[in-house]
């Protein structure tokens, strides 16, 4: 997929809200509400859509099984790789039962992670690494877009999204006036662009991006 454009603020949202509601002096619905209603848009979409992929690397430290997440604002988290080899994803009851059922001891020799899993927005890896290495670990995710503080503030999602951020805002002010005909209509115009945009996302993903998920087990 060519390179993502982000041209858009707050602005050009209300300027377009306000001029399809028919409110261009901002009497009915006001900045603040477009504003709120911009950054619950954001989230939503990205909730629905996992557009704004990261990655970040960072080391590991000697007997430590447990790292925080990064400064950066993390949605979720697709994927940890150590040394470039893939871990294994598990929840947290997983987890338990695959350390259990091994009883492998955490501090053997050339110990590697092999398994990770989240548990209060921290990561833990097993079994735990036996040496001190910077720059091994490549953490995959979601970035949370950042809340608008105002209008003049960019939009956080590329300007293909821009037309379902009003779709959304445009609904929240119809229900605002209590019009929920044309609520419900901006409501089934944001799913339908959403499910075209899901699709493009899925077909670039699976022709540029083939995998194959591999087990602990085969490892």
């Amino acid at each position: 997929m060519p390179a993502e454009i982000y041209t858009k603020t707050g602005t050009n949202v209300a300027d377009v809200v306000k001029r399809q509601f028919g409110d261009p002096d901002g009497r009915q619905i006001t900045d603040a509400d477009i504003l709120r209603w911009i950054n619950t848009a954001q989230q939503e979409i990205v909730s629905q859509n996992p557009i704004l992929k990261e990655t970040i690397v960072t080391g590991v430290v000697a007997g430590q099984d447990v790292y925080t997440y990064p400064s950066q604002e993390v949605q979720y988290i697709e994927a940890l790789h150590y040394n470039g080899v893939p871990l294994e994803p598990y929840t947290f009851q997983e987890a338990q039962n695959y350390i259990l059922q091994r009883k492998v001891e955490t501090t053997v020799d050339n110990a590697r992670p092999v398994i990770w899993y989240e548990r209060n927005g921290e990561v833990w890896l097993y079994p735990k690494p036996d040496k001190t290495i910077a720059d091994i670990l490549k953490m995959f995710y979601i970035k949370r877009p950042a809340d608008l503080l105002s209008l003049v503030d960019p939009i956080q999602l590329p300007d293909r999204y821009y037309q379902r951020i009003i779709d959304l805002v445009l609904s929240r002010a119809y229900q605002l006036d209590e019009n929920w005909e044309a609520a419900k209509y901006k409501q089934a115009e944001y799913i339908t662009g959403m499910d075209m945009l899901a699709n493009q996302e899925n077909v670039t993903q699976v022709s540029t991006y083939p995998s194959v998920s591999v087990r602990v087990e085969d490892l």
